[in-house]
């Protein structure tokens, strides 16, 4: 399998593992932020170094309280989030996106993020 281009079909498959994973980003940024901000990554991946976007949800989340400023730098190997000042990198030896599944690579971007705003939740 190739690189899906067809954004409908590559929402749907976002919209599914953001669901199936109860992605943190979704409380974060809100549901259609969090769906653009993994379709530009997987489309994006093969393309560049580093891919960044800005959110600036000014909100009051469960988790996090409230919340001004998030970030998300995804670069071959991994991604890099901020939230209002602090940050967490997760990445790995192997490419984010293989570009041989789409569900696998879906699933690998939303758990890197989801892996990086845990790490920055978790300091005190």
């Amino acid at each position: 399998m190739a690189k899906v281009t067809d954004l409908e079909v590559l929402r749907y498959a976002v919209v599914a593992q953001l669901a199936m994973q109860d992605s943190h980003l979704l409380s974060l940024i809100g549901e259609d932020c969090a769906i653009w901000c993994v379709m530009g990554i997987y489309l994006t991946n093969d393309q560049t170094s580093g891919y960044g976007q800005d959110f600036t949800p000014k909100k009051t989340t469960e988790v996090f309280g409230y919340v001004e400023a998030v970030s998300v730098v995804s670069f071959r190997q991994g991604v890099t989030v901020y939230i209002d000042g602090k940050s967490s990198r997760y990445q790995d030896r192997v490419d984010l996106c293989g570009y041989e599944n789409l569900n696998e690579d879906v699933h690998a971007i939303v758990m890197y993020i989801d892996t990086a705003i845990e790490r920055i939740n978790s300091r005190p």
